[in-house]
């Protein structure tokens, strides 16, 4: 009986209403015989007075005893007079309204069962019309209407099934949602891999086409070519491994592998990768401070440091310094990363950490077409992976902050 609050409902209908008709009809029980009672006193004072006139030599007492006798002496007196106590109706007058009170009677009781089986139809109809209502949601569920109107249903014992219809109903609308989301993100990214991939690539089939073409092209000439022609494929190999390596983070199924590390060592790690791009850019890394150890997996915070260096290097002149610095707390270990290139916009700072975001330089120029646009996104989610968080300040014509801060659990 648990939530069936309708059904309780209708039980309290059923027991007032037999409890009232019982009640009705015991009354009119009652009534009857009170009438009956009223009828035979009425015959038997008219008989009384009758033989108290003719017969007066009869005594009050010997009328008393006349009427107290047995049952069975009244039935063989009146089978002289031709009348049978069972059947034959003495008094005259009760046996039409004994016809009327069973009348009243079966009358009453009728109404009765009659109240009864309206309240169970009206119940049933509710109930069907409830569960018509319920397979009309679940059709509009199934031809993708997410849009219920639940404020009507009452409490009753469909309220559970129209509940967790409703969270159905809501799991089922942010899961459409969140697929055409992922269509439409899918559908972005399709179109700005393609339209990275494809500027390298033209920049390459042009390229060696021209040497095709120029068998007799100077030396000069053919290295510069081959040169760039490795450049762009270099790019094409950068981009493709990073977009694995994001599309691993939307799979969920990278794997890491935490343990116990010393963030210098991520740190010195990090350096080493973007090395070569740094002295050829002539830019210099300098690190310092000792933090505590972390509990990351350090080949990807390697992968992460090295993306925001590279990124970095990337926006910084020549001769300049890329600064790593170490520091530590009771809370957490920080690496800030500061260096002095050309500065982030304001306007720009809320969305360098977008997949395929290119800043433009702050001083006007257009964004480095070297850059992707990925690597800070891949960052990103590779610190925060480890519940780490990354966040970035910046001033033009000063320099950026890229701070990276683990916890310690």
């Amino acid at each position: 009986m648990q939530n069936k609050v309708e059904l309780k409902r209708l039980l309290r209908q059923v027991a007032g209403l037999t409890v009232g008709g019982l009640i009705l009809l015991f009354g009119l029980i009652w009534w009857q015989d009170h009438l009956v009672n009223v009828r035979v006193n009425q015959a038997l004072a008219t008989i009384i007075t009758t033989v108290a006139t003719k017969y007066p030599q009869v005594t009050q007492g010997e009328l008393v005893a006349i009427l107290a006798q047995p049952p069975t002496t009244a039935s063989t007196s009146l089978r002289a007079y031709g009348l049978d106590f069972q059947v034959d109706q003495v008094i005259g007058g009760l046996n039409r309204q004994r016809w009327l009170f069973m009348g009243l009677d079966l009358g009453l009781i009728c109404l009765l069962v009659g109240g009864v089986l309206v309240i169970f139809l009206r119940y049933n109809r509710r109930k069907d019309a409830d569960l018509q209502q319920i397979v009309a949601d679940v059709a509009a569920i199934n031809r993708r209407e997410y849009q219920l109107n639940l404020a009507d249903y009452s409490e009753d014992e469909l309220s559970i099934l129209r509940n967790e219809l409703h969270k159905t109903t809501i799991v089922l609308r942010e899961a459409a949602a969140n697929s055409l989301r992922d269509k439409r993100l899918l559908k972005d990214a399709l179109s700005d891999i393609s339209h990275q991939i494809k500027t390298p690539l033209t920049s390459i089939l042009v390229m060696v086409d021209n040497i095709l073409d120029d068998p007799e092209m100077a030396p000069a000439v053919r290295t510069d070519f081959l040169q760039r022609i490795k450049h762009e494929t270099t790019s094409i190999n950068f981009l493709v491994a990073a977009l694995l390596k994001l599309s691993k983070f939307d799979a969920a199924t990278v794997q890491f592998h935490p343990q116990i590390t010393a963030p210098q060592n991520i740190v010195q790690d990090a350096c080493d990768r973007v090395s070569v791009l740094a002295d050829l850019r002539g830019v210099i890394l300098e690190s310092t401070g000792v933090g505590q150890p972390i509990m990351c997996d350090p080949k990807w915070q390697s992968e992460a440091l090295s993306n925001i260096l590279k990124n970095c290097i990337e926006h910084s002149d020549p001769a300049t310094t890329i600064s790593i610095a170490l520091t530590s707390n009771k809370l957490f270990t920080t690496i800030t990363v500061t260096d002095q290139g050309d500065g982030i916009a304001p306007v720009d700072l809320p969305h360098i950490f977008e997949r395929f975001y290119r800043a433009p330089r702050a001083n006007g120029q257009p964004a480095d077409q070297n850059s992707v646009g990925i690597g800070l996104a891949l960052a990103k989610a590779i610190v925060e992976h480890d519940h780490g968080v990354i966040a970035v300040r910046s001033a033009v014509g000063v320099g950026s902050v890229f701070t990276l801060r683990y916890f310690f659990h």
